[in-house]
Parts: C-alpha cells; sequence; structure tokens
C-alpha cells in the first residue's frame, strides 16, 4: 500500500504556502506518496479541524510547526 497524506489547506492561508512546498519535495524524493489536497474552510465549520495548514498521517494529524519534513517523513516511516 502506498503512503498517503491528507493535506487540509487554504487557498488564502499564507502558512499552506510552506506546507505545499514541504510536501513537493517530499513528493519528489518519493514519487509513490499520495496527496490528497482537502480544502479547510468546511472542516472548520464542522470543527473537525483546529487551524490550517493541517496533515493527516493515518490517525495523526500535524499542525502549524508540527508539519516539518523530518515529522512527516517520520510519520510515514520513511526516516
Amino acid at each position: 500500500m502506498n503512503p498517503e497524506i491528507i493535506f487540509f489547506q487554504s487557498l488564502i492561508c499564507p502558512r499552506c504556502i510552506r506546507v505545499r512546498q514541504i510536501l513537493n519535495t517530499i513528493q519528489n524524493n518519493h514519487p509513490n506518496l499520495i496527496i490528497k489536497k482537502v480544502d479547510s474552510i468546511k472542516k472548520f465549520l464542522k470543527r473537525e479541524l483546529k487551524t490550517s495548514p493541517a496533515v493527516k498521517i493515518g490517525e495523526t494529524i500535524l499542525y502549524g510547526k508540527e508539519i516539518t519534513e523530518n515529522r512527516i517523513l517520520g510519520e510515514l516511516r520513511l526516516l
């Protein structure tokens, strides 16, 4: 099974740009990685997310400063 990331983003979120760059770098190094991009606004309204951006890997959700290349790779067990 290919590793999968769900990336909750907003087009008006400047922090999402940084996370997008991190995910692009990871995907370039691991082309079998699946990244699904989801608009976070609907998730906020349903109170399913605390903030944007957020990255879900399995049952783990990373927020804000937690979203680093090493943390994502560790959660995916790719380190």
